[in-house]
């Protein structure tokens, strides 16, 4: 059973030990481990003296960021401590679709949070073939030429998925 740093605080204070764990957490935070463990290798219980002091290891619960835009979801996981990983070239507006670790999982700060993203494709029929790359690669895509002969002048006059498309994953 996990326990908030308050009620680990206090039951090491009540066996007469002292506790010691990094600045910046608060009360709510959750124990993930600690120093000395409690349980030896066999899975019995290890005896420390009184007086000693163990290290608390603390997490926090990954918030739920799922649904929302890439930006806001990075302000409150970099908020909370938590780094957030997505793709570096993509519209901020982009919706996350999935994060891992879910949320609600306890990890310890700061740890990386990863983020997919459901994006809309830049419409780039009609633009000229340098022009085209330049828009995807600002929104994130690779993008692949069919044609062996084009050149960056030439004109684009079909690209897969559709410009507008908006059920494509990033991440």
């Amino acid at each position: 059973r996990q326990k908030t740093l308050q009620t680990a605080q206090a039951e090491l204070e009540r066996d007469g030990l002292k506790s010691a764990h990094d600045q910046g957490w608060n009360s709510n935070d959750i124990v993930v481990d600690q120093q000395p463990s409690s349980l030896r290798p066999d899975g019995k219980r290890k005896v420390v003296k009184i007086g000693e002091t163990v290290r608390l290891e603390l997490g926090r619960p990954v918030p739920n960021v799922e649904r929302m835009a890439l930006n806001k979801a990075r302000q409150i996981l970099e908020g909370a401590g938590f780094a957030p990983r997505a793709p570096d070239k993509v519209d901020p507006t982009a919706t996350v679709l999935f994060q891992e670790p879910r949320s609600g999982t306890v990890v310890k700060v700061p740890s990386d949070v990863q983020l997919r993203l459901k994006v809309t494709v830049p419409k780039v029929v009609g633009l000229s073939l340098a022009d085209a790359r330049n828009r995807l690669d600002a929104a994130g895509f690779r993008s692949t030429v069919l044609n062996n002969l084009a050149q960056d002048a030439d004109i684009v006059r079909k690209q897969r998925p559709r410009g507008g498309s908006s059920n494509v994953e990033l991440g």
